[in-house]
């Protein structure tokens, strides 16, 4: 039998807080891993093989319970076994999901001032926050490490390294008076996060200074180019023909049940097509 701490992983020691009875939980699982009660915890038999249309589907939350909760009892290695196994996603996955998040960012990184031109502060403000929230994301595929569902979202964002340098800036990004300003706070936002994807030394270097937008007064990173950067080095054939940017359900999917349930064999029925061949890794 194996007692894994598991939701909050960014406690110092779980037993001796009063945090505990609101944000610890404890679960069991029994041997043999591949039982069906093991199985029903997980959502999939951490014995087998693991898929790449598997990673997709595993909720970041699930596997950051999995892998960081604190295991108290593991009298055969078992479940030390499979933690390494899902301790964080394979190379190639790792890579197509950082170019999905970058593709996130591309498709709306001109929108905040865009907004602004027909007089929408409140939608620039809104496409503000999300673009500071992709970038955030991103920051946890850079430093390889899960993410958290939005409660512990930004506890566990000032658990990473980056969080000294980019957690003022957001903060101001929050406070700006006007797009102008928020455009300014942004863009270096932007300039650090992609400093951090070429210290990654996985693709060549690319230019992380914003520019203009197409000679609109929008400055922005244009980053379509580290999707293709990210996209040109993944060797994995069934990763490479992956078409879409969609990722994985933590990126196409924002509702807490889903991200923070077990059980999601059912999503793949809406993956594209090229991604429902499973083949193990």
């Amino acid at each position: 039998m194996h007692t894994v701490c598991a939701r909050t992983p960014y406690l110092q020691n779980p037993l001796e807080t009063p945090l505990m009875a609101v944000g610890t939980h404890f679960f069991t699982l029994f041997y043999p891993l591949d039982s069906p009660m093991t199985q029903n915890v997980l959502a999939f038999d951490p014995v087998q093989k693991i898929s790449h249309i598997d990673w997709l589907t595993f909720p970041e939350q699930i596997l950051l319970s999995l892998t960081a909760g604190r295991v108290y009892v593991d009298e055969v290695g078992e479940l030390t076994e499979a933690r390494q196994k899902l301790s964080f996603y394979p190379q190639d996955i790792w890579l197509y999901l950082m170019a999905c998040q970058w593709k996130r960012i591309a498709q709306e990184e001109a929108f905040m001032g865009r907004c602004c031109d027909v007089g929408d502060d409140l939608g620039s403000r809104l496409v503000a926050s999300r673009l500071v929230r992709h970038l955030m994301k991103l920051c946890f595929f850079i430093e390889k490490k899960y993410a958290p569902y939005s409660k512990w979202f930004g506890t566990a964002f000032s658990h990473l390294k980056c969080s000294s340098a980019l957690s003022r800036i957001i903060i101001k990004v929050f406070d700006s008076p006007d797009w102008r300003t928020r455009d300014k706070h942004l863009s270096e936002a932007f300039r650090i996060v992609a400093t951090m994807h070429n210290d990654l030394a996985v693709t060549t270097s690319l230019d992380a200074n914003v520019t203009s937008y197409h000679g609109r007064p929008y400055l922005v990173l244009h980053s379509d180019r580290f999707v293709d950067a990210l996209r040109a080095v993944i060797q994995d054939p069934r990763v490479k023909e992956m078409e879409t940017n969609m990722g994985s359900i933590n990126q196409f999917i924002d509702s807490t049940q889903p991200i923070y349930s077990t059980g999601f064999s059912q999503i793949q029925s809406f993956l594209p097509t090229e991604l429902n061949k499973r083949q193990a890794f």
